[in-house]
């Protein structure tokens, strides 16, 4: 053995002494950590545990878009709601009116005559049926064009136009003869934390108190 071997393998010696002279590298935290679940899996099913699958991959949220289309497509079930009137009494309204509230409902699309048209929304169209009154002596003018919901937060919700002229009582001011009931269908597009208790009809009027009948 040359003298130069020989240095080298003094030195390579006292190296490994002062770091330990590991004969083999540490395991990986991770592989220790995968060894565990693996165990912890095997010990789980012998005691009669049903296979681990994969995690579930991150589902996107749904788009508005998406669900109107599918709303539109008729994809989804679109039965009208039924909502539960509080009172079909008489409400006494301006001018000798009374207004009773005879049917409630909430859907997603509304349609016209024949299903030749249709409108949807993600929210809820309402459709609110009324029937009126004129207990006057004489025809009078009443107008149902500033009629809003009004929710238990306080939030109005004016009438829409375009459901309105496509499923609902097409002229809003009219005269009534006295005596005779008239039957109205008000639209209305309202999110769905409007359909709860506390949602009511009002019929503003100038110069008077508003008229207001309880539904909900």
């Amino acid at each position: 053995m040359s003298r130069h071997f020989r240095v080298l393998a003094s030195l390579l010696c006292v190296s490994a002494l002062v770091g330990g002279c590991k004969d083999k590298s540490e395991p990986e935290p991770t592989t220790d950590r995968t060894l565990e679940q693996l165990r912890l899996e095997v010990e789980r099913m012998n005691k009669g545990g049903a296979p681990s699958g994969p995690p579930a991959a991150p589902t996107a949220p749904e788009s508005p878009h998406d669900r109107l289309a599918q709303l539109a497509a008729g994809s989804e079930d679109d039965t009208p709601l039924r909502l539960r009137l509080v009172s079909r009494k008489a409400v006494p309204v301006h001018d000798g009116f009374e207004v009773r509230a005879v049917s409630l409902e909430a859907m997603h699309t509304v349609s016209g005559t024949g299903r030749l048209s249709s409108l949807t929304t993600d929210e809820y169209f309402v459709r609110l049926t009324l029937e009126t009154l004129n207990k006057g002596q004489v025809p009078a003018t009443q107008s149902m064009e500033g009629a809003v919901l009004e929710d238990a937060t306080g939030q109005r919700h004016p009438i829409t136009r375009d459901a309105q002229n496509l499923a609902g009582t097409r002229q809003l001011g009219f005269t009534a003869p006295p005596g005779e009931p008239q039957a109205l269908v008000l639209l209305f597009e309202v999110p769905a934390t409007a359909l709860e208790p506390g949602l009511s009809l009002v019929l503003p009027h100038a110069g008077d108190a508003d008229a207001r009948v309880p539904l909900q």
